[in-house]
């Protein structure tokens, strides 16, 4: 029991510095002929330390990201070229906490995860 509770303990400690996913989502848009075809580009984020990293591939073109409050007030902003591959940073403030939801934009697309700053 007694290391059940420093093994609960130590996870709690060290949660702060560990990355986590934010899960994106794909807005679906609507075309002429119905819904879109399935996209090739692969959009995924992580959160780590105050620093969200976006990993884009399958892509080329402007990339542009946005991190948005509970008020829908932007907070944090980036964007930059890929070329089939590479990855966006978004610095938020310290002290942070809160729910905050992460727009990702391309050229044919937008993407959009939600995601919360506990401690």
């Amino acid at each position: 029991m007694r290391k059940l509770l420093m093994l609960i303990i130590l996870g709690i400690i060290a949660m702060p510095s560990m990355s986590t996913g934010i899960d994106i989502k794909r807005e679906q848009v609507l075309q002429h002929s119905g819904m879109r075809m399935p996209s090739a580009e692969k959009i995924l984020a992580d959160y780590s330390n105050h620093e969200i990293t976006i990993h884009i591939s399958h892509y080329s073109g402007i990339v542009k990201a946005y991190v948005l409050d509970a008020k829908g007030e932007v907070v944090a902003s980036n964007k930059c070229n890929i070329s089939d591959a590479g990855n966006l940073l978004l610095n938020l403030p310290q002290n942070s906490l809160g729910a905050y939801t992460l727009r990702v934009i391309t050229d044919s697309n937008i993407y959009y995860g939600q995601f919360y700053i506990v401690n």
